[in-house]
């Protein structure tokens, strides 16, 4: 008895998608189990590189990005329905608007709320108490209640050592 159910067909590995991105993961797992110490050289060497060869890529294709995506939006694609003729919208722009707002804040608190205080810690300003070798979790934890909690929340008091 056919019930009208999708037939969904063997999936089929393509390689020559998932090796690209596989192949760079696995060495550096690899070289990360190996010697982390140089797997963090080369990385560090190799972020140096690219960004005194092609700083100037990154500025203008920011710039360029943003200036097509107001062009695309002004102009006659800007209305082209994904999904052909008769498509209709699940979500209003605003509902897309507000998912992407969201999920951006979302990323960067999950991002920063950790990568934030462990750069303060490795490599402290010498205006926060550390320099020379110094650990200052405590300047760590206050630069991250002064740029996410207080200016994203409007929160009025003070992280304090004892809610550590």
């Amino acid at each position: 008895m056919d019930l009208g159910l999708c037939r969904i067909a063997p999936a089929r590995i393509r390689y020559g998608v998932l090796l690209p991105p596989l192949l760079p993961l696995l060495l550096c797992a690899v070289l990360a189990l190996r010697d982390p110490l140089e797997l963090i050289a080369y990385a560090r060497g190799a972020s140096d590189w690219i960004l005194q060869h092609f700083d100037w890529l990154f500025s203008w294709s920011c710039s360029a990005f943003l200036v097509l995506l107001g062009v695309v939006y002004l102009s006659p694609l800007g209305r082209t329905v994904i999904g052909g003729v008769g498509a209709e919208r699940l979500l209003s722009p605003w509902r897309w608007f507000a998912i992407t707002a969201c999920t951006t804040i979302a990323t960067g608190i999950l991002f920063w709320g950790i990568a934030e205080p462990v750069y303060h810690v490795s490599a402290p300003p010498p205006a926060g108490g550390g320099g020379a070798g110094r650990v200052c979790p405590f300047h760590a934890l206050s630069a991250l209640d002064a740029h996410a909690l207080r200016h994203l929340y409007g929160r009025r008091t003070a992280l304090r050592p004892r809610l550590l």
